[in-house]
């Protein structure tokens, strides 16, 4: 997932972070500007990745990539948004499969540990923390095409 310094800093909406939807891959990205996730971006991600999150309505299910390579930490208030945007209102209610990659140790830490609270309130929440980006799409390419698999044979 490479953008361009501008593509970065100016995110989207003012906000610093950048989300789009890859149809080749079916995945929703999502990579972080430099520094300290704030609450007026965790809100924001929360509801703008549902625009991007099963676009077609065919699979029932959002394949997300998250680069948090440029991410020094989140404040409680964000990783307090991030936890109530599983209770909003409207929210998509598919399978959530979630790759996270990049980050310090202490960044994949408190990533781990978020994603595990929320999949305990949120059982469609399926998670991994990965250090590189070719991990992370491996693992959610897996999933993804797993998770179709079973869809075609009405499991899904």
């Amino acid at each position: 997932m490479n953008l361009s310094n501008r593509e970065m800093n100016e995110g989207v909406g003012g906000q610093k972070v950048r989300i789009w939807y890859e149809p080749d891959t079916g995945f929703v990205c999502t990579v972080y500007a430099p520094g300290i996730v704030d609450a007026d971006t965790a809100t924001y991600v929360v509801k703008a990745t549902d625009a991007y999150v099963d676009p077609d309505g065919t699979t029932g299910a959002a394949f997300m990539l998250i680069d948090l390579r440029f991410t020094t930490g989140a404040t409680a208030e964000a990783r307090r948004a991030f936890a109530q945007g599983w209770e909003r209102e409207g929210r998509f209610d598919g399978q959530y499969v979630i790759a996270v990659f990049g980050g310090s140790f202490i960044v994949r830490t408190l990533a781990k540990l978020l994603l595990r609270g929320q999949a305990l309130l949120y059982p469609k929440l399926l998670a991994t923390v990965e250090a590189d980006e070719t991990a992370a799409r491996a693992w959610l390419t897996e999933k993804r095409r797993d998770y179709l698999a079973r869809k075609a044979m009405g499991e899904g």
